[in-house]
């Protein structure tokens, strides 16, 4: 069976690494709001501006925080067609609290309001889709 890391080495990391300059990017970050908890939520973008736009979140249940350091090494490469937008965190108070939901409760993967339905306990989907959304948050 293959592990995350190599599932990611193998179908992300190395044919990003094609399209990618040796040289460090000097990227643009984005504030896109905060927390419930007041934490900022920011994004870099690197890249191409005119290439294809990619999203990479690196942390969405807090209590999963593997990918904050893979989004943070994104953040130094500079793709020749890829418009590259980076959250590292987009749950910093679920990190803090070491839990999958946010501040809330709610499982951030459950609030899209693709395919939202209600759900309760550690899946909890919000009271509507987007319920989580702040004022200069991603999903607002």
């Amino acid at each position: 069976m293959l592990s995350v890391a190599r599932v990611f080495l193998v179908f992300v990391a190395l044919p990003l690494a094609t399209v990618v300059v040796a040289a460090p990017a000097s990227g643009r970050t984005v504030s896109l709001g905060r927390s419930w908890r007041g934490r900022p939520i920011a994004a870099v973008e690197v890249g191409n501006r005119s290439g294809r736009r990619v999203l990479v979140v690196g942390c969405i249940h807090g209590n999963e925080p593997g990918g904050i350091p893979i989004a943070r090494a994104l953040e130094r490469v500079s793709p020749h067609d890829l418009d590259l937008w980076i959250v590292p965190d987009l749950n910093p108070d679920g990190v803090a609290a070491d839990t999958r939901q946010n501040a809330h409760g709610v499982d951030l993967n459950r609030n899209f309001p693709r395919h939202w339905r209600p759900m309760v306990g550690v899946y909890a989907s919000g009271p509507h889709p987007l319920s989580e959304r702040r004022r200069g948050s991603p999903m607002h």
